[in-house]
């Protein structure tokens, strides 16, 4: 399917056309069922959001002319240039003005790649600055194939379970099983893993956040989340003044607030939780993401050491806190943060500020499922496999749920950047989605060891179940159940 074209440096033309059938080759016939299509796109529009773009013409035509039994997912499909020539390596997570460098930095990929247009196209490459990037979509059908056996494995499983009319059983009752398993003794813990869910005591319910538009000029002080090796006790760094500006910065970025955290707000975001609340559930969110990074590369250690390949190219989103302050022009809060006065003792509105990426996000576990989904390739087991790792090395204390991320370079390569986990925590309270003791039980039964899991003998060494002195399903006395009881409710916005 012939696939994105570029006029730079302003904008991206994209041309549509066959899909392949098999792995390597086009059918004849299809070209005419799919159609062509142009779209235009700034160049720095990330790879990513445009192979999305593209799946989203074709799935519909290519249900429609029966060419499959189901959707293609993003991870069953990609970019090749014309001709079937694979791109540069590490090419299809950056933007599309790093995409044009890596393909055009010498004569002669200039001629293999940017001056290769079939031609259909030549006509819209006219001019200086008319040069098209022409490429063809296409699809795995050996992953796609694996897909379609999943999916009738799930029909089957689910056939089998009771049928509408019976009661549907809550998150206590499907993880009753776990009393029958043998408790394990828990083994010497850093104290910061173990007091995790007591570090944030807010402990309440939220959904799943909003894109935000509004902008305004804002001054903030930046504070960066640390989390110390020795113990994984959390710190906060205070840093010097950080000016943003209507014009933006170097770096562009994604600042979020949260203004719904229980199913009882109003689903408003002028609606507004106290500033202490929403400075403390977005400093565990940062808690979360730095921790996760350090049990990351703590994984990859160990993985090495046990000679096991693993996707190397993960990491967690970098975040810091940033809180308006009035000083200089920025006497009033910002339109952004919906107040029209600072607080007295709180001052104003606290942001976390990630790196913008690409939209396209791949989800791995859900906050009370955590069984493989999509394409079970190296990147998805890899990521399952260190859930497991969490799991195992926090003694059953700790668990990372709902594991998502979005396809972006990392250090030079193709690879992943993970964003807004969840953790349930023995105790409790560890942030918008903490569901204690029933959230790891929902882990225990949910979760599937793969082929990483067994290399590593993560079945054996960690095995699923809870440590001996934590209450099971049937105790009264549950310290996690006063945890949050839903899903993550935070809304966000761009200051």
């Amino acid at each position: 399917m012939q696939a994105p074209s570029c006029i730079l440096p302003h904008f991206c033309i994209m041309s549509v056309g066959a899909v392949a059938p098999t792995r390597l080759s086009t059918a004849k016939g299809v070209e005419g069922k799919i159609g062509n299509i142009i779209k235009g796109y700034g160049v720095s529009q990330a790879k990513p959001d445009i192979l999305k773009d593209t799946l989203e013409v074709v799935n519909p035509q290519f249900m429609s002319n029966r060419l499959g039994t189901k959707e293609l997912l993003l991870s069953e499909v990609s970019f090749r240039w014309s001709g079937n020539r694979l791109p540069e390596p590490n090419s299809a997570t950056g933007t599309l003005a790093n995409f044009y460098k890596m393909h055009s930095s010498t004569q002669d990929k200039v001629a293999a790649y940017i001056d290769n247009i079939p031609q259909q196209f030549k006509r819209v490459a006219t001019g200086p600055k008319s040069r098209i990037l022409c490429l063809e979509f296409h699809v795995n059908m050996d992953m796609y194939r694996d897909g379609l056996t999943r999916q009738a494995e799930e029909l089957d499983t689910q056939s089998s379970q009771p049928g509408p009319n019976s009661r549907k059983r809550t998150v206590s009752e499907s993880s009753a099983s776990v009393s029958s398993l043998a408790k394990r003794g828990r083994p010497s813990l850093p104290k910061g893993i173990s007091a995790l869910g007591s570090r944030f005591s807010l402990c309440r319910r939220g959904t799943a956040p909003l894109i935000a538009k509004t902008q305004s000029p804002v001054t903030v002080q930046k504070f960066t989340i640390s989390v110390d090796p020795a113990n994984f006790e959390p710190e906060i760094i205070k840093s010097v003044l950080v000016l943003f500006d209507s014009e933006g910065g170097e770096e562009r970025v994604v600042a979020k607030r949260l203004y719904r955290i229980s199913d009882n707000d109003p689903d408003s975001i002028h609606n507004h939780i106290s500033l202490i609340d929403n400075r403390l559930m977005l400093e565990a969110e940062a808690t979360q993401l730095v921790l996760g990074e350090k049990l990351l590369i703590d994984f990859y250690l160990l993985c090495r050491e046990k000679d096991v390949s693993v996707f190397q190219h993960i990491k967690f989103a970098q975040a810091y806190l940033l809180t308006e302050i009035p000083v200089g022009v920025t006497r009033c809060p910002s339109a952004a943060s919906g107040l029209k006065v600072f607080d007295g003792e709180a001052g104003g509105m606290t942001w976390l500020v990630e790196s913008k990426s690409a939209s396209v996000v791949i989800s791995f576990t859900s906050t009370l499922d955590h069984k493989a989904r999509g394409s079970e390739d190296i990147q998805s087991e890899t990521v399952h496999a260190f859930a497991h790792y969490i799991f195992g090395y926090s003694g059953g204390e700790l668990v990372f749920a709902d594991l998502q991320g979005t396809p972006t370079p990392v250090r030079g390569n193709d690879g992943l950047v993970l964003f807004e986990p969840m953790t349930h925590t023995i105790a409790g309270g560890s942030g918008l989605g903490d569901f204690g003791i029933d959230g790891i039980e929902t882990f225990i039964n949910t979760h599937k060891c793969n082929q990483l899991c067994i290399e590593l003998r993560f079945d054996q060494s960690y095995p699923l179940q809870l440590p001996e002195d934590v209450p099971g399903p049937d105790s009264t006395n549950r310290s996690g159940s006063e945890g949050v009881h839903g899903t993550p409710d935070g809304e966000e916005e761009e200051p």
